[in-house]
């Protein structure tokens, strides 16, 4: 399809940028250098890349062989919009009646998700931009020296971070307010009675989530891009170049962008499947078990080290308390895929692959930390539990989501 043809070509470029990159260790613009040390990340890397290669050739190629590979829908009309341009006519199309599924994919989106696209995702966006271009007009080269325009760089990420998160926060509000009714009694009527078991009915709504939530990150982006872009153009050409090498060399601004993918989805997707259970006492007891923990974790530990700092019983103490919200949160998402797989909201496969996605990455950081280990005198045990718990946050809302939807139909 033309969507696993986007994805795999996005794919094979990052990969082969990345193999280009461990040849140019010191940047694009330095001599090459030779790749002789082998990382097993690396390995591992080059490795996994080459079975998925095999595995998807040979299936692909089964297809072909067994006379079963059928062109998608979106092939075929990317096929007749590129001969409409060719030829000069456009090809009238048949009126397709709709499936159950499109039908009230396309009811959801209009009702909520569109709303929520634009404001969050156009209105943040060029919010930001006009924000962006004031600083650009103010910011005066003569002043400062060709090195700190990368702060102009700096300012452009922060900007996108604080107007992706608090777009994160505004679409999962417009978006969860979406599948109740006024006074939040019940589920809107045409999304409970759809003539959809459940598991259709979720994977309906998550697509047009995960709709939603990409053309709003994308508004950001575009917005961060076009930022850098007239910051080039307005202060000439060198500018240009400067502002960008950060960029293509890597370093330190790929590095804000992963956190504002990782943060915009884990904030917007844990906030919707808490908003779309339906329940008001759900939402306040969630808001006041996050600040009232945080509120209780501030006091216990001031008064611990205050009154107890000295004493075993406050190493322990602290030792608990930092442990403890990160396993909670760990084994309440594995609790989640187990119910949802038992309730049949999700297939026993798609827990399995989430289990074993967690396993990599943490297994992953662990491997990068033992390689730096000499520098770090050890491995922080500490940042690979905020990342595994990180990974479980991220990976949550494919089985809160479901229960949720659940929950709030059939009360």
């Amino acid at each position: 399809s033309l969507t696993k043809f986007t994805f795999w070509s996005a794919a094979i470029v990052a990969l082969f940028w990345w193999f280009i990159s461990r040849y140019f260790p010191n940047g694009y613009y330095q001599k090459i250098v030779p790749w002789r040390a082998v990382t097993l990340g690396e390995f591992l890397l080059m490795q996994l890349v080459g079975i998925a290669a095999w595995y998807q050739g040979t299936r692909a190629f089964a297809h072909v062989r067994n006379g079963t590979a059928l062109p998608s829908p979106q092939w075929e009309q990317l096929q007749v919009w590129c001969n409409g341009l060719l030829t000069g006519s456009v090809p009238e199309q048949p009126i397709v009646p709709l499936s159950r599924k499109a039908a009230l994919a396309r009811l959801h989106w209009r009702d909520s998700c569109q709303r929520a696209a634009l404001l969050a995702g156009v209105g943040f966006g060029l919010t930001m931009l006009v924000i962006n271009v004031l600083v650009i007009a103010n910011f005066d080269p003569s002043r400062t020296n060709q090195n700190n325009f990368s702060q102009l760089v700096e300012v452009f990420l922060i900007s996108s971070m604080f107007f992706g998160l608090v777009a994160a926060i505004i679409v999962a509000v417009l978006m969860g307010e979406g599948t109740t009714g006024s006074g939040r009694t019940e589920m809107k009527q045409f999304l409970a009675k759809a003539p959809l078991v459940d598991r259709d009915l979720n994977s309906t709504l998550f697509r047009n989530l995960l709709k939603t939530l990409g053309l709003t990150f994308m508004g950001i982006i575009v917005a961060l891009g076009l930022s850098l872009i007239i910051a080039g153009i307005w202060h000439g050409a060198e500018v240009f170049q400067v502002l960008f090498s950060s960029v293509i060399r890597g370093g330190g601004s790929i590095l804000p962008v992963f956190l504002l993918v990782i943060g915009f989805w884990v904030i917007a997707a844990n906030m919707i499947s808490v908003f779309w259970t339906g329940r008001s006492w759900f939402y306040f007891t969630a808001i006041g078990v996050f600040f009232g923990g945080i509120v209780f974790y501030i006091i216990l530990m001031n008064l611990g080290d205050t009154l107890f700092r000295n004493s075993i019983l406050y190493h322990y103490m602290t030792i608990v308390l930092l442990l403890l919200p990160p396993l909670l949160i760990c084994a309440g998402t594995f609790a989640a895929y187990m119910v949802a797989c038992r309730r049949k909201l999700i297939s026993q496969t798609g827990s399995i692959v989430a289990l074993v996605l967690w396993m990599c990455s943490v297994t992953g950081v662990l491997i990068w930390m033992l390689e730096r280990s000499q520098y770090y005198h050890g491995v922080v045990w500490g940042l690979l539990l905020i990342y595994a718990t990180l990974a479980a946050l991220v990976l949550a809302p494919f089985a809160t989501i479901p229960l949720a939807l659940s929950w709030n139909r059939h009360r």
